[in-house]
């Protein structure tokens, strides 16, 4: 499962895993173009993948999601919306790709520095602005069958305060017995260490459970200087839940998996950053 941005659009495609595999022949699926969010012209549908050992239900489809700022984007509510691609591969032309379901989220903000103006979140110094790539969902969209409930689990990054202060924020979608997709869980995460000089922003996560139901997120974290106790450069941190934890909460420490030791793009220059 496969998507990109187009032009015009987000490109939605599907290849034939089981052949590609076996070294057969394999084909694939294209859609049609989905049309760009208004305010947005970088849209990219992030698919499910399948974490553990239980299967989806038979016959189910395969998940994309896009998160909607409905101020920013066009109208509606704040959102997710999800897409359901149905893949014939005996008929190709018959799959389908349908959609969108609108799953409404708390509210949130993604017009950091707005919409792709590559730079944005601070660095020590003088260095550049790291891009946080906020159009979109970030990678992953894990899928996980608990048996009794499947979840699809996601995250993206958004202005807390409607200050371009970076934070994540996270959902877990829940459905039993075949039925409707609702949210289950969501938060955003973006604290701040007592006495901090400046602001800690916290930008393009990447989530997963397990098998017991506990979430585990990581991330880039950066800012203008050095707060106490933190390196100011960018460096890769996660953090995460318990399945008990109580709702909306990512409550374990922060964890440091690599500090920064310096600034990307010194000198003033807006810098990709992680893309």
């Amino acid at each position: 499962y496969f998507s990109a941005n187009g032009a015009p659009g987000a490109i939605v495609a599907v290849f034939d895993r089981a052949n590609m595999l076996n070294g057969n022949p394999a084909g694939a699926v294209q859609f049609a173009n989905v049309a760009d969010l208004p305010a947005n012209s970088f849209n990219v549908f992030m698919p499910a993948d399948i974490d553990g050992s239980t299967p989806p239900p038979a016959g189910s489809p395969g998940y994309f999601y896009r998160p909607v700022d409905g101020d920013a984007m066009g109208g509606g509510g704040d959102r997710v919306e999800l897409f359901t691609a149905t893949i014939n591969w005996a008929s190709p032309a018959t799959s389908t790709l349908a959609g969108p379901t609108n799953i409404p989220l708390l509210a949130f903000d993604s017009t950091l520095c707005g919409f792709l103006s590559f730079g944005c979140v601070p660095q020590p110094g003088a260095s550049g602005l790291l891009d946080p790539v906020n159009e979109t969902g970030m990678f992953r969209f894990p899928y996980r069958n608990y048996g009794t409930r499947e979840v699809l689990a996601g995250n993206f990054t958004v202005d807390i305060d409607g200050s371009d202060h970076h934070g994540i924020r996270w959902f877990i979608l829940e459905r039993t017995g075949g039925g409707a997709w609702g949210v289950q869980n969501q938060g955003t995460y973006a604290p701040q260490p007592t006495g901090a000089p400046q602001f800690v922003h916290r930008f393009m996560g990447s989530l997963a459970m397990d098998r017991f139901g506990n979430l585990a997120l990581g991330y880039t974290r950066s800012s203008a200087d050095h707060p106490a106790a933190y390196t100011g450069f960018a460096s890769a941190v996660y953090t995460g839940r318990l399945a008990n934890d109580p709702l909306g909460l990512l409550p374990e420490p922060e964890f440091v998996i690599q500090p920064g030791t310096g600034a990307l793009g010194a000198g003033g220059a807006d810098t990709r950053w992680g893309d």
